[in-house]
């Protein structure tokens, strides 16, 4: 049921997920906490920049706060010079208004290096500019107003983020990439006992998230903004996060596969050599997995690997009759993917030093 798993989700322990909630929190109380001693009105506005700044895919920086402030002051400047042109005429001003507004939705959604300020242009100048269809005087105060309002959010933001409770996407995004490659491991040691028949005892691996592959995505995309490295190395590190999310699904998948009408059908002497290379394949990801961790080489034994799934494919060749069982089809893809590891490394090193353009490219290929 499509509401049972939502709710799954909302209960589900994720890495980070209560760290977060704290900062946003504490932020959000001392920007209403300096609003209300500062200024008069409402703190619905810098509860909303702490929000804003706060999501994943926008990063806690100096950097996205920098472009929230520009954003600001561009949107505030368009939305009174717009109000002075056409004073007494709300219809001239809507004719203005729509084409910016259209212009800076399509950059927030197609302009890879900084869409968020685009965004922002877009929300502040409806923000200020409402007001003028029954007040046009009352556009400069009102946007002082929000820009005040603006600069305590940020400056409430950075300060729990920085100060009191200090992240990076950076960290999180290795966190959660560690977090699979563990499930991944443990799902290796169970695959033995599966093949083998015997109990796991208190063996219980987490499943992968449907939101897994999502959320790594989004933490890269904030982590881009932060580090410049990151920014600089962007396509290594969708292939990193890619290689290692695909690790992790495709040994649950196995699971998954091994039900005891598959087991039934896998010849003894081949589930034996199964049995057999096993510690060899959980050997060679655990090396490739501190690899992708780090950035560097696995130095996995590649022609190793290699020699050792064409003999896989030579014995179910003859072992099955020519059936198919799904579970050695994906036992067989995984030596062989992590023979790849290296070489996927190699070619996203040797692609960073192309343009930029493509290595977001790679990221919204990855989204998708």
């Amino acid at each position: 049921m499509p509401s049972l798993n939502v709710i799954e989700d909302i209960f589900d322990h994720k890495p980070g997920r209560w760290p977060s909630i704290a900062r946003i929190v504490l932020a959000g109380a001392i920007a209403q906490i300096v609003t209300l001693l500062f200024m008069e009105g409402s703190t619905f506005w810098p509860v909303v920049t702490v929000i804003i700044l706060s999501s994943k895919n926008v990063g806690v920086t100096w950097l996205r706060s920098f472009q929230r402030i520009i954003a600001t002051v561009i949107g505030f400047f368009l939305a009174v010079t717009l109000v002075a042109m056409f004073p007494q005429s709300p219809g001239a001003l809507l004719f203005s208004f729509v084409p910016i507004f259209l212009v800076c939705i399509y950059f927030s959604q197609t302009v890879a290096t900084n869409p968020y300020a685009f965004f922002m242009v877009v929300l502040t100048m409806t923000v200020v500019i409402c007001p003028a269809w029954t007040d046009p005087h009352s556009v400069v105060s009102n946007g002082l107003v929000r820009f005040t309002e603006t600069i305590i959010g940020i400056l409430s933001v950075c300060f729990v983020s920085r100060c009191l409770l200090p992240v990076s996407a950076e960290s999180e995004l290795r966190k959660t990439m560690k977090a699979s490659l563990v499930r991944t491991d443990l799902r290796f040691e169970l695959l033995a006992h599966v093949l083998k028949g015997t109990d796991p005892g208190d063996l219980v691996v987490e499943p992968e998230t449907r939101t897994s592959f999502s959320e790594k995505i989004d933490l890269l995309n904030a982590a881009i903004g932060e580090s410049s490295h990151v920014y600089q190395e962007g396509g290594m590190w969708v292939a990193r996060v890619n290689l290692t999310n695909r690790v992790a699904v495709q040994s649950e998948m196995l699971l998954q596969q091994l039900t005891p009408e598959e087991l039934k059908a896998i010849p003894d002497d081949f589930r034996a050599r199964m049995i057999e290379c096993l510690p060899l394949l959980r050997s060679a990801w655990h090396q490739a997995g501190s690899g992708l961790l780090e950035g560097h080489r696995s130095e996995v034994d590649v022609a190793a690997m290699n020699k050792l799934a064409d003999e896989l494919e030579d014995a179910r060749g003859h072992g099955q009759l020519a059936r198919r069982i799904n579970a050695v089809t994906t036992f067989i893809m995984l030596v062989r993917q992590v023979a790849e590891v290296d070489q996927i490394m190699e070619y996203q090193d040797h692609a960073r030093h192309e343009s930029r353009s493509n290595q977001f490219g790679l990221l919204n290929i990855a989204r998708n």
